[in-house]
């Protein structure tokens, strides 16, 4: 099964999950983790206020995904997911072979109300393009407050410029070289809403030539995309959440957001930013 986005039936935007995660969990998640995030972008694009309802609620709530989403192999709290992480990491050290667990252990999905970064970034986003009534209601959790996080959140609720100058600063400090794909591409994102040219200028170097909708957002010099490129784009999976990896949805799929284009995900993502760039 490849990945591919669809509208889930409790009013989230979802994807079926990679093969090989599929397999270690014996279930396909949907996505469910990412599904705030995947929805907040989406109402990004499109200009959905409902989808963004439906975000902030989750987050009010405290929750990652709505209940009827929850399964049985989901971990119960936190101390059992860090659990089952340290113990996978283990088996997958410890094992000479591909696979064989020196300690016989359930893989589960991750808790429920574990929050991390990356829904928040987008939900407030979100709230301030789409003209949200007054201050996003959602709260930052105190584990999620790196100085960071607390200047750049606070700058989209004050726009003060001492907020602006102290996210650049603890930005560029705890960026590098070594930053998975999806940090860096919150990065980028936080950076394109804050209009930091010294953190963008900072993530030039560090963003893939593959990652157009990354490199859209920090106004990378050589970034040669342009309108007539989008006609013959060749999309891909996650829109360029994490990997380069092309994907060509089920011929049968029913459920995906374009029936029409079953790659319109990724090119929604990348028109919306070309055309927020072209009329600001």
């Amino acid at each position: 099964m490849t990945n591919y986005t669809f509208k889930h039936a409790c009013g989230g935007i979802a994807c079926h999950s990679s093969e090989w995660l599929i397999s270690v969990l014996g279930w396909d998640p949907f996505g469910k983790g990412d599904i705030i995030f995947r929805t907040a972008m989406y109402a990004i694009i499109t200009g959905d206020k409902e989808l963004l309802k439906f975000c902030v609620q989750l987050l009010k709530e405290g929750k990652r995904w709505p209940n009827s989403m929850n399964q049985d192999c989901d971990s119960p709290n936190i101390f059992i997911e860090y659990l089952d992480k340290v113990i996978s990491k283990f088996n997958m050290r410890a094992s000479r072979t591909k696979w064989v667990p020196i300690i016989p252990w359930r893989i589960r999905y991750r808790c429920q109300n574990r929050m991390t970064r990356d829904p928040i970034i987008m939900v407030l986003i979100a709230w301030e393009l789409l003209d949200g009534e007054g201050e996003c209601p959602i709260k930052v959790p105190w584990y999620l407050q790196r100085p960071d996080m607390y200047h750049w959140g606070r700058w989209i609720k004050t726009g003060r410029s001492k907020h602006k100058r102290r996210y650049e600063w603890w930005a560029t400090l705890g960026s590098g070289k070594n930053m998975p794909m999806y940090a860096l591409h919150l990065e980028c994102w936080r950076a394109w809403k804050i209009d930091s040219d010294k953190v963008k200028k900072y993530l030039q170097p560090l963003i893939p030539d593959w990652n157009h909708a990354c490199r859209l957002l920090i106004d990378h010099p050589l970034n040669h995309l342009s309108y007539g490129f989008m006609k013959n784009y060749k999309a891909r999976s996650l829109y360029q959440w994490t990997w380069p990896v092309y994907i060509t949805p089920p011929a049968d799929s029913t459920f995906y957001l374009d029936e029409e284009d079953e790659l319109k995900w990724d090119k929604d993502v990348l028109n919306f930013l070309l055309n927020f760039t072209h009329n600001n």
